[in-house]
């Protein structure tokens, strides 16, 4: 997880993480789903999209910016992404915080 949250901006893929870790894939999912009850990759969108949302309600940044921050291969991903784990767009998101807060 240290790994993960340290290089959250980065284009971290799983076979990197393996290659980091001296794990074989296998092992590391298997690991994954005892401690966390996800995948690897499942947590690396979960951290993704939470940097987004801190970007998102703290910046006035682009949201092809936002999606650039936090590694996201251009901001149409981040949108699938985002409202997967969100169940809302990015735009959305970004609305709802600009009218409460």
């Amino acid at each position: 997880m240290s790994y993960l949250f340290e290089r959250i901006q980065d284009p971290i893929t799983i076979d990197l993480l393996c290659g980091e870790l001296n794990i074989a894939r296998r092992g590391l999912e298997r690991k994954f789903r005892e401690f966390y009850q996800c995948t690897p990759w499942e947590m690396l969108c979960q951290l993704r999209v939470a940097r987004a949302k801190q970007l998102l309600s703290q910046t006035n940044h682009p949201i092809s910016l936002v999606s650039e921050l936090c590694a996201f291969n251009d901001p149409e991903r981040m949108a699938v992404v985002f409202k997967r784990v969100e169940g809302m767009a990015p735009s959305a998101f970004r609305q709802g915080t600009r009218s409460v807060g």
